[in-house]
C-alpha cells in the first residue's frame, strides 16, 4: 500500500457518521407520536434498521421505537434523519405537519450537524500510541491543530462565542435560565424557530396546558474529562492488513482538543437548555426538556469504551470507519428513552 493510499485509508477512518447525507420523509399515517432530529435521534448504526429509510439510517432499536413501545403510542411518524441539520429538521416539522397536529408527543434533537461535529471530530482526531503519549500523528492536509483550532473557532462562533487559540479556552456570554435571551447566538436563533415551528404545527400557543408535548432531547455529554494526556477513542487499536507505520495506534484527541471538544459540547448542552427555558417563560408551557441520565456513560479516554457510547469503530470494509462512530449504542438509547418516558409522565399528559 502506498503512502498516498494510506494516507487517504487512515482520513476515511476519522470521519465521523454524522455527516451522512440527510433525507427527510413523512409517514402517511394519522400518529400519536413524531420524532424529529438527526442521527442521535433516528438511531444510526444500529440494528435493526428500518426497511427503505435509506441514508436517514432509522433503526427499530432507536430511542424513538422504544418510547413509542413503552407508553403504547397507536402509532409512530419516525422522519429523523442522520446527517439533518437545524434547517432540515424544520423540514421534518413542516412535512409531518398534519401529524404534528395529532400528536400528543413530539421529541426532537437537533444542533450537532450545524457545527459539525463531524468537522470538529476529523480536524481534531489524531494517533497516538498511549494516553501519555507526548507524540501525536496527523493526517497531512486533513488534521493537526491549525486545522483543529479553525473548525473549534467556526463552532464556537456559531454558539455566540470566542475561542482563544493561544489559550485553548473558550468564553461565552454566559446564558442562565433565570435570564431572557437578549443576544441569541446563531445556534439560539436556529433552534427557537425550529421549536417555535413545532410548537405551531401542533396548534400549542402561548399559555396552553393541554394538547402536543414538545420535549426537546439533549445531546449525551460525549467525552469525559480526562485527569492529563489525550484522550483514546477507541479500545482497539488500529491494525491494518499491511504493515504501516500506523499499525498499533490509537485514534484519539490531544489532551488540549479534548478539553475544547468537551467545552463546545457543554456549550452546546447550555444553549440547547436556555432556549427551552426561554420559551417556556415566554408562556410555551408544552415544550420541556430532557437530558440523558447521569448513569448514561460518556467516553472514557483512559480506555476509549463506553458502554453506552461508541467510540471511533473500525470495520472490515474499505471506508475503515463504521457509520455508528461516537454514536450512542443500543444501551445509550435505552437510557435516552427512559428519560423520555419518565419526563411525559410528569409533564406529557
Amino acid at each position: 500500500m502506498s503512502p498516498r493510499n494510506i494516507r487517504w485509508l487512515v482520513a476515511a477512518m476519522i470521519i465521523v457518521g454524522l455527516s451522512t447525507p440527510a433525507v427527510t420523509s413523512a409517514a402517511s399515517p394519522p400518529s400519536t407520536y413524531v420524532a424529529l432530529g438527526d442521527s442521535y435521534s433516528s438511531g444510526n448504526g444500529l440494528a435493526p434498521a428500518i426497511a427503505k429509510s435509506g441514508a436517514c439510517a432509522r433503526s427499530l432499536s432507536a430511542y424513538p421505537e422504544l418510547v413509542a413501545r413503552q407508553l403504547k403510542f397507536s402509532s409512530l411518524t419516525f422522519v429523523a434523519c442522520s446527517g439533518a441539520t437545524i434547517a432540515q429538521i424544520q423540514s421534518q416539522a413542516a412535512g409531518a405537519a398534519a401529524q404534528i397536529r395529532r400528536a400528543r408527543l413530539v421529541t426532537v434533537t437537533a444542533g450537532g450537524n450545524d457545527l459539525p461535529f463531524t468537522g470538529l471530530s476529523e480536524a481534531c482526531i489524531g494517533l497516538v500510541a498511549s494516553v501519555s503519549a507526548t507524540a501525536i500523528r496527523y493526517v497531512p492536509g486533513v488534521s493537526g491543530p491549525t486545522y483543529c483550532n479553525a473548525a473549534l473557532s467556526k463552532a464556537v462562533s456559531l454558539l455566540g462565542g470566542r475561542f482563544n487559540t493561544i489559550a485553548g479556552s473558550i468564553s461565552a456570554t454566559p446564558a442562565t435560565l433565570a435570564t431572557a435571551l437578549t443576544k441569541p447566538s446563531l445556534i439560539e436563533r436556529r433552534l427557537a424557530a425550529l421549536y417555535l415551528k413545532v410548537l405551531n404545527e401542533a396548534s400549542a400557543p402561548r399559555n396552553s396546558t393541554s394538547g402536543t408535548q414538545l420535549i426537546v432531547v439533549q445531546y449525551p455529554t460525549l467525552i469525559e474529562q480526562p485527569s492529563s494526556g489525550n484522550c483514546l477513542l477507541s479500545a482497539a487499536p488500529i491494525n491494518l492488513p499491511v504493515q504501516t507505520s500506523i499499525n498499533g495506534l490509537f485514534p484519539g484527541f490531544g489532551s488540549s482538543a479534548t478539553s475544547e471538544l468537551i467545552q463546545v459540547n457543554r456549550l452546546l448542552e447550555r444553549e440547547t437548555a436556555t432556549v427551552v427555558a426561554s420559551l417556556h417563560r415566554r408562556g410555551y408551557a408544552r415544550i420541556s426538556l430532557v437530558a440523558p441520565t447521569s448513569s448514561f456513560a460518556p467516553l472514557n479516554c483512559l480506555n476509549g469504551s463506553s458502554p453506552d457510547l461508541n467510540g471511533i469503530v473500525l470495520s472490515a470494509s474499505s471506508s475503515g470507519l463504521a457509520s455508528d462512530s461516537l454514536h450512542p449504542t443500543r444501551a445509550g438509547h435505552s437510557l435516552i428513552a427512559a428519560a423520555i418516558v419518565a419526563k411525559w409522565r410528569t409533564t406529557g399528559q
